[in-house]
This record gives C-alpha cells, structure tokens and sequence, in this order.
C-alpha cells in the first residue's frame, strides 16, 4: 500500500458510512410502510408482519454494523491526522489535510493556498513521497 492508497482509508471510509445510513433509511422507510394496506387490497386483508418484522431487524444489523464503523472511521480519522500533523513542511501538511481530511479537489487547495494547480499538485506529490517515506517505508 502506498502513501495515497492509506490515505484515502479515510474517504472510502466515510463512503461507506454514507452508504450504511442511506441503507438504514431503506429498511425503515420499508418497516413503516409495511404496516399498512395498499388501496388496491381487499379490507379484510391483514399487514404482513414478517415483512415489518425483517426490514426492523435488517435496520438494526445495518445500525449495530453503522456504529461499529464510525467508530473505526474516528479512530482512523485521528491517527491519520496525527501522521499528517509530523510531517515537517507546513505546506505538506496543509496539502494532504485539505486532500485527504477535508476532501477538497487541488483547485479548491490551491485557491486557499494562494497557488497554482499545478504548483499545489507537484507539493502534493512530494507531500504523499515524504509520508510514504516516514510511515510505510
């Protein structure tokens, strides 16, 4: 694993976190519709419980498993970030925090910066040489 690959841990992490709660929603939106009688049915036609039943229980697997990768995700976040925080060079620093934690494109880095793309996109790959070379080498 190089330098870059470890540092978009963080970003695929939160992707998946992204993915879980919309996962979540899902099944809860089906646990709460499961209850009631389609228009089209006859009135002595009864709610399928197990439907309910299994959306409710697929809903708090994906929650258990949720919880379970946030709470990775911080602890990744903050190791990652403290890697970052030991690297010498401050504009290093701001490169890889502003690419990797905050998820910012190199235009969006190199406004804030106050230099050009390719300038920010050249310290970037000194900056992920530089991690690599502290931490994975």
């Amino acid at each position: 694993m190089n330098a870059k690959q470890y540092l978009q841990q963080i970003q695929k992490a939160d992707t998946h976190i992204n993915n879980l709660i919309a996962e979540k929603e899902q099944y809860q939106t089906i646990a709460e519709c499961a209850g009631g009688i389609p228009i089209t049915e006859k009135v002595m036609s009864s709610p399928r419980p197990d439907k309910m039943e299994n959306a409710v229980v697929k809903m708090i697997e994906v929650e258990i498993e949720l919880f379970e990768c946030i709470d990775e995700f911080v602890d990744l976040k903050r190791h990652t970030i403290k890697e970052i925080e030991n690297i010498g060079d401050e504009n290093y620093y701001n490169v890889l925090y502003k690419r990797y934690v905050e998820g910012k494109d190199f235009d969006e880095i190199s406004e804030e910066m106050c230099y050009s793309v390719k300038y920010v996109r050249n310290m970037h790959v000194l900056a992920l040489s530089e991690f690599n070379r502290l931490y994975l080498s």
